[in-house]
């Protein structure tokens, strides 16, 4: 999910860069040198807030180094023990918040928000609106993991946060809440609670004096994009770019807003495009070593070159990354072994890929109750082994994922859903029942284009001609038609 994404490479240092140049300390040094100076002094209030000022510099730098969140982690511990002993609220409030950052960011989820919920107790008794909302973001933070995956719960919690913030008069968080709320209801397909959120936080930052809203025009892209207005996509999409491009200091998510404008150019299919700003995404996610964004670029470039039936070229973005990355299949099971399926399948080696739908077998018992995990495996597994002829696999799979996409219960959900039924009949021989499931796909798809159209005119006014509007739309139903080898991507 985006919120994670953003939670994980959005760290601001809370000390100004260092400038260049001879007899300067970097930031490192400088925190090492505050740090020794800090633990030399009597406990007392100033020395819990400067110990948590130093564990929250920890935190935000953990995936730069991840040694630094044991090191954040012992001082936010030696912060509370230190506050206990001063009865010193604040100090304690402070350390429970550091250490549900380094939980939910190290996987600990549950624990983080123990902590979060701790804290917020603790900023509830202290009547601080700004803690309490601060509180609010890192429950949220915590929540927004595939280990909960309850968006209903965060856009309630978010809810809670855009209060406080505006209640304190900080317009500048009330905008990234309404920011983040906005990503959540995108998830689920609300376009028009999308759209009132984007709007309050693009005028909220306005208000803030805030420019730095690159992220804002990047999901203003991704959700035109959703909704089917393609060319205002692009035209957010490349002024994310710019703005990002143009920042003094560098913009961590430029290699996402790469990605998603590239995603954009595939949307036009204008497959040019689409690799040129994919390999920049790459490229700059390489330098700065992010697994994370390695790993879904490789899994979009994958996508797209077998979109174009490059067969061999999509399995080499797949083999060079876990060739550079050999742990790779096991950060991130499920989406690397599905793509390895597909692509040996329309490789037509169904050796390798029975061997590949074997581990996926294997991840799927594992990530029974995990929605999302569901609906990315059962497409792979039902439309291979439908290819090769295992139809007791076929039929038991299919219940499964009716089981997943019921429980999902959304328009892209079901679509697909009917997409893969479509693909096992044809490939049976029924074609009447195929015929019956491509209908219900298109109804399902052509229902997310329509709804988005009418949420587009009521809600937002995008000026945009009727004539190109209908004829993208009319692109987008087209594009929208099921082709058979491709039929699961």
């Amino acid at each position: 999910m985006r919120a994670l994404i953003s939670l994980l490479v959005a760290c601001i240092s809370l000390f100004a860069p260092s400038a260049y140049g001879q007899g300067r300390l970097s930031n490192v040094q400088q925190t090492a040198q505050q740090l020794s100076i800090l633990q030399a002094q009597p406990e007392g209030k100033d020395k819990v807030d400067g110990l948590v000022r130093i564990a929250q510099w920890y935190a935000d730098r953990y995936l730069v180094d991840s040694t630094y969140a044991d090191k954040g982690r012992k001082l936010a511990l030696q912060v509370r023990g230190i506050a206990a002993k001063l009865k010193y609220e604040r100090g304690t409030y402070a350390s429970y918040l550091v250490t549900s950052k380094l939980n939910t960011v190290t996987g600990k989820e549950k624990q983080g928000v123990t902590d979060a919920e701790t804290a917020l107790r603790l900023a509830l008794a202290m009547k601080d609106d700004n803690a309490i909302g601060d509180s609010y973001i890192a429950l949220c933070d915590a929540k927004s993991t595939p280990s909960f995956n309850n968006y209903p719960e965060v856009i309630a919690i978010l809810q809670k946060a855009v209060a406080v913030f505006r209640r304190n008069g900080d317009k500048k968080k009330e905008a990234d809440c309404h920011f983040r709320l906005a990503d959540n209801y995108l998830y689920l397909h609300d376009h028009n609670n999308t759209g009132i959120s984007l709007r309050a936080a693009v005028q909220l930052y306005k208000e803030a004096k805030f420019k730095h809203i690159a992220h804002v025009y990047d999901l203003l892209g991704v959700f035109y994009r959703m909704v089917g207005n393609l060319v205002p996509a692009v035209d957010n999409g490349l002024l994310a770019v710019k703005t990002a491009e143009e920042e003094e200091i560098p913009v961590k998510e430029l290699g996402l807003y790469y990605c998603n404008l590239g995603m954009t150019y595939e949307a036009i299919q204008d497959y040019t495009l689409t690799t040129k700003y994919l390999d920049k995404a790459l490229a700059f996610e390489t330098a700065h070593d992010n697994l994370a964004g390695i790993f879904q670029v490789s899994i979009y470039l994958n996508r797209v070159l077998c979109t174009e039936r490059k067969y061999k070229e999509a399995l080499k973005v797949l083999t060079d990354m876990a060739r550079k990355y050999p742990d790779i299949e096991q950060s991130y099971p499920a989406q690397y072994l599905a793509r390895m399926v597909n692509t040996y399948r329309f490789l037509g080696n169904y050796d390798m890929a029975m061997v590949y739908a074997g581990k996926l077998e294997v991840v799927r018992k594992e990530r029974y109750d995990d929605l999302e995990a569901c609906i990315l495996i059962y497409p792979k597994l039902i439309t291979f082994y439908a290819t090769v002829g295992y139809s007791q696999k076929v039929n038991e799979y299919m219940k499964e994922y009716l089981r997943a996409a019921t429980a999902m219960n959304l328009p892209a959900s079901w679509s697909e859903y009917y997409a893969v039924n479509y693909y096992v009949d044809s490939v049976a021989g029924n074609y009447s029942g195929a015929l019956e499931n491509f209908k219900k796909q298109k109804l399902f798809g052509d229902s997310i284009v329509e709804l988005s159209k009418m949420q587009l005119i009521s809600e937002l006014n995008v000026q945009y001609e009727t004539a190109q509007k209908d004829k993208d739309l009319q692109s987008l139903k087209t594009e929208s038609k099921l082709k058979t080898q491709l039929i699961s991507e």
